[in-house]
Formats: C-alpha cells, structure tokens, sequence
C-alpha cells in the first residue's frame, strides 16, 4: 500500500516521522523534493529503524528532462496554500509533474535539469542564464560549479524549451537549439532526443513552434544521424498558478507522451 505525506520543512535540522502505524516488516522510503534545485536543499542526516536492507542496483532506463517551470511542477499544486498566497514556490510539485509521471510509469530513473523562467534564448523575469549556457553547471541558476556528467547517463533525453523565448526570429531560434542538441549528443552520444512544444503556448506560438521545432528535428537529426522524433501539444494547459499546468494538467501531458517515450525505448533495445 503506497502511502504519500506531503511536508514543508520548517527549520534547518528537521525530524521527520514517517508514519507511526507501520507494521513490522520491509518498507520502501522515497524522499521527493517538491521545488527545483536552487530553491533550497535536503541533506539526510540519518534514518532511525530497526534495520536498513541493501538496495538492488538500478537496470532500468534513465531519462533527463531539460526545460522551465513547467517541467519543475511549478505553479501546479495549490492544495495546501492557494495560489498567490506565501511564496511562489508553494505551488510547486515535482512529484506529481510530468516527467515524474512518466518515470514511475516506465519504471525508469530520472533528472530535472530545469529552472523556472529559464529559455534558449531569452529568459524571463529579468533573468541572464539562458540552458545553453548553464546546462554544464551543477547549480543553474549561478552557472557553476561545473556538473560531473558522469553521475547521470540518460537513455533519453527529453526538451522542453521555447515558452519564455516566446516567437524568435526563426534562423537565430532554430541555429541556437541545433547548437544545444549538437552538445548534449557530444555529452551524451548513445542518447536518443525528443523535443517537446511548450503545454503552456498560445495559438501563435504553437504554429511557431510547431515550424521550427519540425526543422530543427529534421537538421539536427541529419547532422548526428539520429531519428528525433517531437511532440506538438494541440492545446493550452494552464489550469495551475500564474497560467501553468495543474496537478490534472500534468497527468494528461504525460498520458500524451507516455506513447512516444515507449516506442523510443523500444527501438532502443
């Protein structure tokens, strides 16, 4: 029986029950953060039980999702404080966001390689770093320290870029993402790329989307030789805070792209 407790570390040394009505057998802890990385961190200090058993070593597929807020969970959970109320990162939930979603149900691994308002070439909110540029870093948001590469080698790599960008001009937009896709199959040379349109984009930046994104597909996947097959979302989800995907949004994101993430693992094997 799976249990979910949702908890909002309050201090700088937190003890946390896991429940007190466990039965006296073997249980599986997971411990998710809910907001991106630069929002704060969690260092487990210990774990008090009767006994710790070792765990298998992970076999299953790896898939690294690069994007924005939206691929954080941002915006999408106002269950427990209202949207526009507190901070605005009280809303967020990796967890129950997309590619959380689609990890558990591929029973694969995953990372986050996301920062809210981030874009390819123009950032939001005032925002310098762009993902090209801070996509080596371990922390994103500072553009350092430089990230070991080796600690996560995905199968699959999944973009989800161009909301904060907004309509571009086309050649700049499409020569800027083949540069990013050329360094992420440079890093990562075995794994396959999906681009994905924003679940966010309005009428005309879907049309925007959908034409460069079919070209820097087509480009791209000639000059790596690599079929990267992309995703246009056919409608707006902005049920959640500030205009993003709510917790029912995410899941129909990732009903959406369940299939495709299947068919790209299964050529793969």
């Amino acid at each position: 029986m799976e249990m979910k407790k949702r908890i909002q570390l309050k201090t700088k040394r937190d003890t946390i029950l896991v429940d007190s009505g466990l039965n006296d057998s073997e249980h599986e802890l997971i411990v998710y953060k809910a907001t991106e990385a630069y929002i704060g961190y969690i260092e487990l200090e210990s774990i008090l039980c009767d006994s710790l058993f070792l765990q298998e070593p992970f076999s299953g597929p790896r898939i690294e999702f690069i994007g924005n807020s939206i691929t954080c969970g941002a915006g999408s959970d106002p269950s427990a404080i209202p949207c526009g109320q507190a901070q605005w990162h009280d809303q967020h939930n990796s967890y129950s966001s997309y590619p959380s979603i689609i990890t558990r149900a591929l029973g694969a691994d995953s990372q986050l390689s996301c920062v809210s308002g981030i874009g390819l070439m123009h950032s939001c909110c005032n925002m310098e770093i762009l993902m090209p540029t801070v996509y080596h870093s371990s922390n994103m948001l500072e553009g350092s320290p430089t990230w070991n590469f080796n600690q996560f080698t995905p199968d699959i790599i999944s973009i989800c870029l161009g909301q904060n960008d907004g309509i571009q001009e086309e050649q700049a937009f499409v020569s800027n993402y083949k540069s990013f896709i050329k360094d992420l199959h440079e890093i990562h040379p075995d794994a396959k790329i999906i681009l994905l349109s924003s679940p966010m984009a309005d009428p005309a930046l879907r049309t925007f989307q959908r034409k460069v994104l079919t070209k820097i597909a087509s480009e791209s996947g000639t000059e790596i030789q690599m079929d990267i097959p992309i995703h246009i979302f056919e409608k707006s989800y902005v049920a959640g805070c500030d205009y993003h995907p709510d917790l029912q949004d995410h899941q129909q994101i990732a009903a959406e792209l369940l299939p495709k993430f299947q068919n790209i693992l299964s050529n793969s094997m």
